[in-house]
């Protein structure tokens, strides 16, 4: 699992379940902790390869993989992963306030977590995240399950046209891009993940938010399209937001200008103030 040289790799067990999880683990007194949750169909690794490295180099970056569970017959809820996030958190840095980084479902789990241990929670970034699942996305989760419970070829290339950018996929060659179907086909847990993303519903949660938040919309993101960035913004009271030309595969697409963003507001949470939208990066 390790994404950084150096990094510790620990685990936490939950209800039965193994959490592993990865530390860069640098000097006491440095700037406070950065935790990565991962999204849906992910890991920490698939999801924050690129990232993680790049915070490590200046901060302690902790990143964790929920996705799985032991009994097939065991549904995921957003409490079981609330709790494997908590368990890390109080396994690593026991008492301490974090700054904590959530991607897509990610995003969700990040925002519960806040809400249920708000002395935990020093500032909050959301990535390509959503605060209720709406009709256009339970459509795209059925399309999705049709797929996958006939065992379709398809369910890979479907995932990568809606993760992707037409610009950034536009990019590939033919081979590179027959590389990123296969690397997309699901895992043996995302249909349990699938099901959690079709009810996610924390927007009164959202509205009880207090650490400072940065919210990080995808331009050409279609799993969950900018106008869900725009209510988190709205819901939550001390939001800002910045926008990336990207789709909801933005970790993949553009990781340094997240990097930027996430590095820039993590050390200075109030240069913009609420509801502020953030100048896009010049890159």
């Amino acid at each position: 699992m390790s994404i950084y040289p150096g990094a510790n790799e620990s685990e936490v067990e939950v209800d039965g379940d193994v959490v592993p999880y990865v530390d860069s683990v640098r000097s006491k007194g440095e700037p406070r902790p950065i935790v990565l949750v991962h999204g849906s169909g992910g890991t920490a690794r698939s999801h924050f390869g690129a990232l993680f490295p790049m915070l490590a180099s200046r901060r302690r970056v902790i990143a964790l993989d929920y996705g799985s569970v032991p009994a097939p017959d065991r549904e995921l809820t957003l409490d079981a992963v609330v709790a494997k996030v908590r368990a890390v958190l109080d396994d690593a840095v026991p008492g301490e306030p974090v700054d904590l980084v959530g991607y897509s479902l990610g995003a969700v789990v990040s925002i519960a977590l806040a809400v249920e241990r708000p002395e935990r929670c020093a500032s909050l970034t959301l990535i390509a995240g959503w605060l209720r699942t709406d009709s256009h996305q339970r459509i795209r989760n059925r399309v999705w399950r049709t797929l996958f419970e006939a065992g379709s070829d398809a369910l890979g290339a479907f995932a990568v046209l809606n993760a992707y950018s037409a610009q950034y996929l536009a990019k590939l060659s033919p081979a590179e891009a027959a590389a990123l179907v296969e690397r997309s086909s699901p895992g043996p847990d995302r249909a349990r993940q699938m099901r959690l993303n079709a009810e996610v519903d924390v927007l009164e949660a959202a509205t009880r938010v207090s650490a400072p938040t940065l919210i990080i919309g995808c331009d050409h993101d279609q799993i969950a399209p900018l106008h869900h960035s725009r209510q988190m913004l709205g819901a939550i009271g001390d939001a800002r937001m910045a926008r990336v030309r990207a789709g909801h595969a933005v970790l993949t697409e553009r990781p340094a200008e997240v990097y930027q963003l996430v590095d820039a507001f993590t050390q200075r949470p109030d240069e913009y103030p609420a509801g502020a939208h953030i100048p896009p990066i010049v890159v």
